[in-house]
């Protein structure tokens, strides 16, 4: 060891070898410590609204799914109705690195089969978003006076959701469970009565 000390040639070689690995390293640092991840997974969702899940499997999910079956990438590809609602859920196979060719190809094929869909349904889409890598989560608690008020905080939320958007390094900022706003109107009987 003593050797190793006193040698300064070998000593300043290790040394300037690890600050270049150190160097490198940090270069790479910040795709593996948020990785983008290949999304292979996407759904195709439409809505048939007031059909039973017969004809929604009949009229919308069959046609939906005899389309994609064109796709050699396609490695599953499974669906489900319910009244109202058909979901086409479609996996790639795993050899495929590039998916985005391939989400469009989806995307054209489920405009050609729009036009064969019942009326009445909506536009089929493709929800294929998947492949991000969340970094935070935030949940926003009431803690003010009295009891919940759900719009006050359906209202917080949204202002820190358009406040987070402006962060620098922030893809997108989706916002949940927020609360519907509704107006109740009660009737006076008696003073309607009166009216008519």
């Amino acid at each position: 060891m003593r050797n190793f000390i006193s040698n300064g040639r070998v000593l300043a070689l290790v040394i300037i070898i690890m600050v270049v690995a150190g160097l490198g390293a940090l270069s790479t640092l910040p795709r593996a410590e948020d990785p983008r991840i290949t999304n292979r997974v996407a759904s195709v969702i439409t809505h048939f609204p007031g059909a039973s899940a017969e004809r929604v499997e009949a009229l919308v999910s069959e046609k939906i799914e005899n389309k994609l079956r064109k796709l050699s990438e396609v490695k599953l590809l499974t669906s489900s109705s319910r009244p109202g609602i058909s979901v086409v859920r479609l996996e790639l196979k795993d050899s495929i690195t590039d998916t985005a060719p391939i989400w469009s190809r989806v995307r054209d094929l489920v405009n050609d089969v729009s036009p064969e869909l019942p009326i009445g349904t909506s536009e089929p889409s493709l929800d294929d978003d998947h492949g991000y890598a969340f970094t935070m989560l935030i949940a926003l608690k009431w803690q003010g006076p009295g009891e919940l008020d759900a719009a006050v905080l359906g209202r917080y939320g949204a202002a820190l959701q358009n406040r987070l958007r402006t962060v620098s390094g922030t893809d997108f900022v989706e916002l949940h469970g927020e609360p519907e706003e509704e107006i109740l109107v009660q009737l006076d009987s008696e003073l309607a009565g009166r009216l008519q």
